[in-house]
């Protein structure tokens, strides 16, 4: 059996994550601080403000790379679907290769789930409530997000949940796959 779920979500930031609910980044503020450490290190090697976002996603490469959360970038604010869906087949050891850019549209990464209650949060209110994504059993998985371009770009722009058009496919959909034989 195949577990789905999706929901909808008001987005008013520009960078989301997926991630559990326990997962040690699930801080308030840790964004900021990371952002203001990316602001520090552009100052000091004499580079332009906006080249501190480089810097930025390489601290949520390594958050990926920790195996805490998975966070891709938005281009609008809008009201999009976020879907996710557990496979009931397991992910073999094989290694991935490394996230270089939180921008693509398909991007995978190996997590760590100790509450099995997985969450979908832009990076500025993490640390306070989010509606649970789905609910899988605790343990490591592998989760796999596409991204829907032509839907994005349909929703961004959208100011309220009631303006989601109904039917439309989801604009973010999450594939997880447990490193455990079977899931019962």
């Amino acid at each position: 059996m195949i577990a789905m779920n999706s929901i909808i979500l008001k987005v008013g930031e520009c960078y989301m994550a997926v991630l559990d609910a326990a997962s040690p980044v699930n801080v308030h503020g840790l964004m900021m601080a990371d952002l203001k450490k990316s602001r520090k290190e552009a100052e000091r090697d004499g580079l332009m403000k906006y080249e501190s976002l480089y810097s930025f996603n390489g601290y949520l490469v390594d958050y990926a790379a920790q195996e805490q959360m998975l966070a891709w970038t938005l281009v609008l604010n809008g009201v999009y679907r976020v879907a996710a869906e557990l496979s009931p087949h397991y992910c073999d050891e094989s290694p991935l290769k490394p996230i270089e850019n939180v921008g693509h549209c398909e991007i995978e990464a190996d997590l760590q789930c100790p509450s099995g209650q997985i969450i979908v949060a832009d990076l500025y209110r993490l640390g306070q409530p989010h509606p649970t994504l789905i609910h899988v059993p605790p343990g490591r998985y592998r989760f796999k997000l596409t991204c829907n371009g032509p839907m994005e770009e349909k929703h961004a722009l959208l100011e309220e949940l009631a303006d989601y058009p109904d039917g439309d496919p989801p604009d973010w959909h999450i594939l997880l796959r447990p490193f455990t034989k079977k899931l019962s």
